[in-house]
């Protein structure tokens, strides 16, 4: 018997139905989470880790309601994009 369209599901989990290791892993990341102090640990982390920490929460597929309130933030690496930087490459070279 050859797969059909609009079939109905037959056997198997039902949909839906989270996977329970996944479940257990969040458990215990959750509780080990409250252990080390919570949000008063997440305040102690240093910046690069914090970040790190977002880039893994966050969505990756940003919606248009993000996007509205949303202000860029530059980043100057001194002696490249630094304006400040660029005003004393140019009196260096005049």
């Amino acid at each position: 018997m050859t797969f059909q369209v609009g079939r109905k599901k037959t056997g198997g989990r039902s949909a839906g139905t989270p996977n329970k290791s996944t479940y257990l892993l969040k458990e215990a990341i959750l509780k080990a989470f409250e252990e080390r102090g919570g949000i008063e640990y997440l305040k102690q982390l240093p910046d690069n880790l914090f970040v790190q920490l977002l880039g893994k929460v966050l969505p990756r597929n940003s919606s248009t309601e993000l996007l509205d309130n949303f202000e860029p933030v530059q980043f100057y690496i001194r002696g490249i994009s630094d304006p400040e930087s660029s005003k004393y490459q140019q009196k260096a070279l005049d």
